[in-house]
């Protein structure tokens, strides 16, 4: 993560045909740099030049939010420039407009019109006064956990993610507010890691010595023993409170673009708790979650969450991609229904992304590997036999046994 300097008011002249203006910004440039990107951001025919500064710690708000007694966002944001620039537009009592550019390495400049007056007591830009979420990874479940977050007026957003230009996209889309960045972890409320096992590991040995005591951190990997076991010590020993977990929702598609606001509404969530008895910390976690809307969450090891997800989700994975691999399956248009297609769905999966949690659940995906392994040789044999009787026994007992754990 880069980091992130004070937000600051530099008042500009001599900004080509728009007159005189003052731009507020987010960076780390210098004045020279920062009027550059103003001339470039503000639809300025000319960069500004000859740049006499003026420096007052001031923020940003977002769309939406009063800013003071006379000031207030209008909620409208256009795309200025597609890949670099968004702006936002909002106006005082006296119906004097001023525009704000968002640039995508999370800088961001407050433009005023000549006869317009720099805005005082900006806060910090954000949701209303409410919880700060930072989220590690924005992919289809950091992207999903973002904009769900974001439909709360009350949560800001803040996200990171290893390829930065998705970070610029997910703050362009509006998913966040603004980059997460090491310097701005103290802020934060809830850090939400949701990044392959391996490298929720990583991250937390780097980042545990920076994380206040007042943030709580739940990783959202898909396997839980390893994580917990190398994470619980660094948050005992750091002081900060950490819970595994896991968001019980996807699709067959994965990264940000197939991301969406709604992915976890009614969804479970597990949670892994370093101990049962806290109450307080279970809910907060449960509190500090409900802007995403699970239906329920449930409480459990690390070691139970493992061998259950082996068979609920592992185990299904690996079928469907064996199952496709059927010379017959080039073959089969006009010929199949919803049986395939529900056996199949999965089959189109994220291969380095499985491939590591198969590895990180080995033993309870091997021991449901070797129990299907064996029931299906049952079933061969019996086909080889011609054994009407055993076949039959065998799918009763499967039916029996779906309708005992599922319902009818």
């Amino acid at each position: 993560m880069a980091g992130l300097s004070l937000m600051g008011v530099l008042l500009l002249s001599g900004c080509g045909n728009t007159g005189k203006s003052a731009v507020a910004a987010a960076s780390s440039t210098s004045v020279s740099e920062t009027s550059n990107e103003a001339g470039k951001g503000t639809k300025v025919s000319q960069p500004a030049e000859n740049v006499d500064a003026q420096v007052a710690e001031a923020s940003l708000p977002q769309p939406g939010e009063a800013i003071s007694a006379s000031l207030a966002w209008k909620s409208r944001m256009e795309l200025a420039y597609a890949t670099q620039f968004a702006v936002d537009t909002y106006e005082d009592a006296d119906g004097m407009q001023y525009e704000a550019v968002s640039v995508a390495d999370g800088s961001r400049f407050l433009l005023i019109p000549e006869g317009g007056k720099v805005p005082e007591d900006l806060p910090d830009s954000g949701g209303d006064a409410g919880m700060t979420v930072g989220i590690i990874g924005l992919g289809l479940i950091g992207g999903s956990l973002a904009k769900a977050y974001r439909r709360d007026p009350s949560v800001t957003v803040l996200g990171w993610d290893t390829d930065r230009s998705i970070t610029e996209f997910a703050q362009i889309a509006q998913a966040i507010h603004a980059p997460l960045t090491e310097e701005r972890l103290g802020e934060l409320d809830l850090l939400l890691l949701a990044t392959y096992p391996e490298a929720v590991v990583e991250h937390m040995e780097r980042l545990a010595p920076k994380i206040q005591p007042h943030t709580m951190v739940i990783d959202c990997a898909g396997t839980k023993e390893k994580v917990c076991q190398k994470v619980f010590p660094l948050a005992e020993e750091y002081g900060f409170p950490f819970l595994g977990g896991h968001p019980m929702a996807g699709t067959h598609f994965s990264g940000f673009k197939y991301s969406r606001d709604d992915l976890f509404d009614g969804a479970p969530m597990v949670l892994v708790p370093p101990t049962f008895d806290d109450i307080r910390l279970l809910d907060r976690a449960k509190k500090l979650l409900e802007p995403v809307g699970f239906g329920r969450v449930s409480i459990t090891t690390a070691d139970k969450h493992d061998q259950r997800i082996a068979f609920t989700s592992q185990m299904a994975h690996v079928i469907s991609n064996a199952y496709i691999k059927s010379p017959t399956a080039r073959e089969h248009d006009g010929f199949s229904a919803g049986s395939y297609k529900d056996l199949t769905r999965v089959a189109w999966l994220n291969p380095s992304m499985w491939a590591e949690l198969f590895l990180e659940n080995k033993k309870n995906l091997l021991f449901e590997l070797d129990t299907l392994i064996g029931n299906l040789n049952q079933y061969k044999q019996a086909l080889e036999d011609e054994d009407f009787p055993t076949l039959c026994r065998l799918l009763d007992e499967g039916r029996r046994i779906k309708e005992e754990v599922d319902g009818k």
